[in-house]
């Protein structure tokens, strides 16, 4: 049974709490957010002690792991140092995506946690969405030929973001495909747009060269 603490308690590290108390093999042991309003409300419904700073939770708390769950900069910059204490302290965690902004201190992070023998895994969850699964199988199969990036926009639903209820985030995707919601869809665009781009380009080059057109656009 592992005794978890949640440290960040926005829409996501609130989504982490209501988990644990619900499910089998883990038992809410406290809740942690720098806004004590945040965390007193939260405490109070799910009816565990609430703390306002990471140290006075790693004295007081009996935990085996943390959810990191921070926000800061592109949601990213604040998980080194809950994570790094929560290791520190002998905690197996769980840190949102991105793990950090910057790799140095997303390397210190998994040296520390190798160096511990615990357990640190990043929440990827969209890899196991519909789209994403799909969007790995099209890889996997070669249909989108080598894939060096993605740039492409997702639009993730989140009826408390004014004033269209939905937020537009726009990310890299590498080969593994760790993050989409409409990744299939962009997929098959990028596909379509990277074989109407060739096609035109043999054409050109067959004009150029007085040869007939190899590819067709279709």
């Amino acid at each position: 049974m592992q005794r978890v603490a949640v440290i960040g308690l926005g829409p996501i590290g609130t989504r982490h709490a209501n988990i644990y108390d619900e499910m089998e093999g883990a038992q809410l042991a406290a809740v942690c957010d720098i806004d004590k309003e945040r965390a007193d409300a939260l405490a109070k419904v799910l009816k565990v002690p609430a703390f306002y700073d990471v140290p006075s939770l790693l004295e007081t708390a009996d935990l085996t792991m943390a959810s990191v769950a921070t926000g800061g900069r592109e949601y990213g910059s604040d998980h080194h140092g809950p994570t790094m204490q929560a290791l520190a302290a002998g905690l197996h965690v769980l840190c949102e995506k991105p793990i950090s902004n910057e790799i140095a201190p997303a390397e210190e992070m998994v040296a520390l946690a190798r160096e511990k023998g615990l357990c640190f895994g990043v929440d990827l969850n969209h890899r196991f969405t519909p789209a994403a699964r799909l969007a790995k199988r099209w890889v996997d199969e070669g249909r989108v030929g080598h894939q060096l990036f993605m740039n492409m926009a997702m639009w993730i639903h989140n009826l408390v973001s004014p004033p269209s209820g939905f937020r537009s985030r726009r990310c890299i995707l590498t080969p593994s495909i760790s993050c989409a919601t409409s990744v299939a869809t962009s997929l098959r665009f990028n596909v379509l747009v990277s074989r109407r781009r060739d096609a035109a380009s043999t054409r050109q080059r067959s004009s150029t060269c007085g040869l007939p057109p190899a590819v067709s656009a279709t």
